[in-house]
């Protein structure tokens, strides 16, 4: 009876508070109710708890050792750790220094609804260009210098007693749906034209953008008919090359990447123009499926795989593949039921991207063209364009919408996707910028049915950072970065203009892919242009 009344007095002693993560001695029920056996409490040993017998330093506490008094078990000492103090229950975070009115701005911010489609308001953030970019530096500033309390959380609860405050404000929005790798600008930087040169004698169907082409080597190919003529930086003429022997229109000019060799298709063949020799090289016939059956084909898109080693081909439905050095077919596979329009690499070639007239784009493993993925649209892709510096990013743009899509190949899902605000929008091309991470996107809309033209810069999906200062009514067929992806080329009305794309000033940021060799960097010549 003694026992349990010794039993009922220690419970009353004890605290009735919930206890804290093992900060109170907890017994088992079987020993509790046990009368038979002596009431000795169990000895806990916690890491952060001091117990009686240890030195205070901790280095002789790691070498002491201790016996206990119910086994004479030895047992090691653990590093000594302080204990933390928590200013309510387990279960409740910690609200010390911490801005409820900033935590209410980010649920607002953050709360978005799942079945609203995202738009972009383009006309709206082009005149309010130069107001967001002074409230982002005044925000860059208050944050910096902490003026509001809670201005730069970043989570709407915390669990733990310490705020965590992040040093510099999100500028890159790379936690941001619909935003990518990216170091945008603070401020406009593209200015007037910085040059300008006129080719009176370019092609007529200067709608066709395969029938221009930027090399590395600032060397420009213009196709007209059954000629082209390459000229210099400054337009001095360098060479013409006829076909005599095959008088059939050009459809496709591309340069290869280390921008000595030029191939060009017509509708059934592929001929390969030596600049350095100022001679045709080799000449194939496309002998897909439907050029060897029905002796008839069209080629629409080239492209040059790494090292300029193969050049691969989309025709009516098949991919082909061509040694670059005698002409001669490794490979084809049909991949799609109508003529293909484009095909692209990615930086890493790794992956080659087609798009189609069947409404598909289709993503396959080079070099077996083994099928990867493929993504099925409502209407025909017109561009796509991979990141330069995360090989699993594509960019898709519809010609017929104006919305743009993010897709994660690795990954087989599509990341975001963004409207357009504006009536009647349609993409025309668009390209990324391999330093900053910039995507130039190359807008048409309609109005009282004319087509006008709009380019802005975009730092992610919702988020407008710059635009080129074009007329609306100017009309633009080609748009290319050059070999350093300093300046923006565009082509149209018989017109290549020039654009300094950071303005005066030089890419202050570290390069975040060394993708050149220095000997030819220095030389402004690339030997692969992963955005080709």
């Amino acid at each position: 009876m003694n026992r349990l009344l010794d039993f009922e007095e220690q419970n009353q002693d004890a605290s009735n508070d919930t206890p804290l993560r093992g900060y109170q001695q907890r017994f088992r029920r079987t020993e509790l109710l046990d009368i038979t056996k002596p009431n000795v409490p169990r000895k806990w040993f916690l890491a952060s708890t001091f117990q009686a017998g240890l030195t205070e330093n901790p280095e002789e506490r790691n070498t002491q050792n201790f016996s206990n008094s119910l086994n004479d078990t030895k047992v090691k000492a653990c590093p000594f750790m302080p204990r933390q103090t928590y200013s309510g229950d387990r279960f409740i975070p910690c609200r010390r220094g911490y801005s409820f009115e900033a935590a209410q701005c980010l649920l607002r911010k953050e709360f978005k609804d799942p079945e609203e489609i995202p738009t972009i308001d383009i006309h709206k953030q082009l005149d309010l260009l130069h107001v967001t970019h002074e409230r982002e530096a005044l925000h860059a500033m208050m944050t910096e210098k902490a003026v509001i309390p809670g201005l730069n959380q970043t989570k709407i609860l915390h669990y733990s007693n310490l705020t965590t405050q992040s040093q510099n404000p999100r500028r890159t929005g790379s936690t941001k749906e619909g935003s990518w790798k990216c170091i945008p600008r603070k401020k406009t930087l593209i200015g007037s034209i910085d040059k300008i040169l006129c080719m009176s004698d370019s092609s007529e169907e200067d709608d066709n953008i395969n029938l221009v082409d930027w090399s590395c080597n600032d060397m420009i190919s213009i196709s007209s008919r059954n000629f082209v003529k390459v000229y210099s930086n400054d337009r001095t003429m360098l060479t013409t090359w006829e076909q005599k022997d095959h008088p059939l229109t050009i459809k496709v000019i591309k340069w290869s990447n280390d921008g000595n060799k030029l191939a060009v298709c017509t509708d059934f063949k592929i001929i390969l123009y030596n600049l350095e020799r100022k001679k045709s090289i080799w000449k194939s016939s496309c002998k897909c499926l439907m050029g060897v059956t029905h002796n008839f084909c069209v080629l629409r898109c080239i492209c040059w795989s790494f090292g300029d080693r193969h050049i691969v081909t989309g025709c009516l439905g098949s991919i082909s593949v061509y040694a670059s050095n005698t002409g001669k077919l490794i490979n084809t596979n049909v991949r799609h039921v109508a003529r293909i329009l484009s095909l692209n690499f990615s930086p890493n070639f790794k992956y080659l991207v087609s798009t189609a007239e069947d409404k598909t784009v289709g993503v396959f493993i080079w070099p077996d063209i083994t099928p990867c993925y493929h993504i099925k649209f409502p209407k025909n892709v017109k561009v796509v364009a991979w990141h330069p510096q995360v090989s699993n990013t594509l960019c898709v743009g519809d010609g017929n919408s104006g919305s743009l899509s993010l897709w994660n190949i690795d990954k087989k899902a599509m990341i975001a996707n963004v409207c357009v605000k504006s009536h009647r929008p349609r993409v025309e091309n668009f390209a990324w910028n391999k330093l900053s991470g910039e995507l130039v996107v190359h807008w048409t809309y309609s109005v009282d049915n004319k087509r006008y033209t709009i380019i802005p810069v975009l730092a992610s999906f919702d988020r407008i950072v710059d635009a080129l200062p074009l007329s609306k009514e100017a009309h633009i067929s080609f748009l290319k970065f050059n070999a350093t992806h300093e300046e923006l080329i565009t082509y149209g009305n018989e017109v290549f203009s020039t654009w300094k794309f950071f303005g005066n000033e030089k890419f202050q940021y570290k390069r975040q892919v060394p993708l050149y060799n220095s000997i030819r960097r220095r030389q402004g010549v690339l030997i692969h242009n992963p955005i080709r």
